[in-house]
C-alpha cells in the first residue's frame, strides 16, 4: 500500500471513528457482526443524521420521517441519539415498509438512544433507494419542546461497474 493510500486511510478511519460531529459521539462505531459485500458491489460508509421537534405533552405523535438518500439501496447498522441527554421518553423505529423494530414504545428506543454512543443495530436494516425510515416519540407532559437528534451508521451498497 502506498504512503498516500495509507494516509488515506488513516483520515478516514479518525473521522468515521468519532461519529457524527453535531453528536459529539465518543466511540468507535463497530457492527455486531461481520457483514460481507457481495460480489460485484461495493459499501460506502456513510451517515444519516436527523433532528426533529417533539412536543412534550405526554401524547403519542407518530410518523416522524427520515427520507433516504434515492442514488442507492442504504443499509442501517448501527444507530446514535440524543435522547437520552435531552428527552428521556419512549420512542418507535419503523423501517422504510411500515414494519416497526421494537415490540411497541421502547424507553430511548429500547437501548438505542442511550448517550452519544453509537448502538449496533442487531440485524442491519436494508432500505431501498429513497425510502423513508419513520419514528414514533412519547415525552413526558412537562410542557414545552424537545429537540432530539440522531443519526443512522451504515453504507450506502454500490453495483460495481
Amino acid at each position: 500500500m502506498s504512503d498516500q493510500a495509507i494516509s488515506n486511510s488513516v483520515i478516514a478511519t479518525q473521522s468515521r471513528a468519532c461519529g457524527p460531529v453535531q453528536l459529539n459521539a465518543r466511540n468507535k462505531y463497530r457492527a455486531e457482526w461481520i457483514y460481507l459485500t457481495p460480489p460485484g458491489f461495493r459499501d460506502e460508509p456513510f451517515d444519516v443524521s436527523w433532528t426533529f421537534i417533539v412536543s412534550k405533552n405526554g401524547n403519542i405523535q407518530r410518523g416522524f420521517p427520515v427520507q433516504l438518500d434515492d442514488d442507492a439501496p442504504y443499509i442501517i447498522r448501527g444507530f446514535i441519539s440524543d435522547m437520552f441527554t435531552t428527552a428521556p421518553g419512549l420512542a418507535t423505529l419503523y423501517d422504510c415498509y411500515g414494519n416497526p423494530l421494537q415490540n411497541g414504545l421502547a424507553y430511548l428506543f429500547g437501548g438505542w438512544a442511550f448517550g452519544s454512543y453509537a448502538w449496533p443495530v442487531d440485524q442491519q436494516i436494508e432500505c431501498p433507494p429513497g425510502g423513508v425510515i419513520t419514528m414514533d416519540f412519547q415525552l413526558p407532559n412537562t410542557g414545552g419542546n424537545a429537540t432530539i437528534s440522531g443519526c443512522f451508521v451504515g453504507v450506502k451498497r454500490r453495483q460495481e461497474c
